[in-house]
């Protein structure tokens, strides 16, 4: 089972294409370009993440917002910075499950 490798170019497409496409039916090798995708998609990953994270993501927008005196558009750039840092972690994780546990094929 190919999990890190682009089936068409046969060079490992890396972590960060994983973390550039947001899901992981969305992926593109880095080298070659061919559209990728991850089998089974770990749809189940991204929901449970973002059952975790979006408590989380609130409560950092509801501190930015009544307890920082900045203006919006700063208030903006903190909230969009902290759920960047917050989201890294998750990101990081369906990397290397992804990359570990599932197999990468073009995507038809």
């Amino acid at each position: 089972m190919n999990t890190t490798h682009c089936p068409n170019c046969q060079k490992d497409i890396g972590v960060w294409s994983i973390y550039k496409a947001g899901l992981p039916n969305m992926l593109k090798c880095p080298h070659c370009k061919s559209k990728l995708k991850y089998q089974p998609s770990g749809w189940k990953m991204v929901i449970v993440s973002l059952i975790i994270a979006i408590p989380i993501f609130a409560i950092i927008i509801y501190l930015v917002r009544e307890h920082l005196a900045l203006s919006k558009f700063l208030r903006l750039l903190v909230s969009l910075g902290a759920i960047l840092v917050v989201w890294a972690p998750f990101e990081y994780y369906f990397a290397r499950k992804l990359r570990r546990d599932h197999e990468l094929v073009l995507k038809k």
